[in-house]
């Protein structure tokens, strides 16, 4: 389909207040699927990972957003310490 290259995305959102849900939807959904496709691709896939992230509302407030932001922050540098053990296999 793309030649030899394996290319994928995985869309999450990062709308949940509940950080267990947080912590599902972007390590677990986004994340996890992100490594397991590269593992099974022998390392050879083009990945992409799109986090929705909420705008301020009555609901999602300045410190739910606070939480939200570092829980991205923190999913998005465990994937480039993945992507950093990749480039020294």
């Amino acid at each position: 389909m793309f030649g030899h290259d394996y290319l994928f995305a995985s869309v999450v959102s990062a709308d949940y207040i509940d950080k267990d849900a947080l912590s599902f939807n972007l390590d677990y959904l986004g994340c996890t699927s992100v490594q397991n496709a590269c593992l099974l691709t022998s390392r050879e896939a083009k990945a992409g990972l799109f986090i929705y992230r909420p705008s301020f509302n009555e609901r999602i407030t300045k410190e739910a957003m606070d939480i939200i932001d570092s829980h991205i922050d923190n999913s998005l540098y465990n994937l480039k310490r993945l992507k950093k053990k990749k480039a020294t296999i």
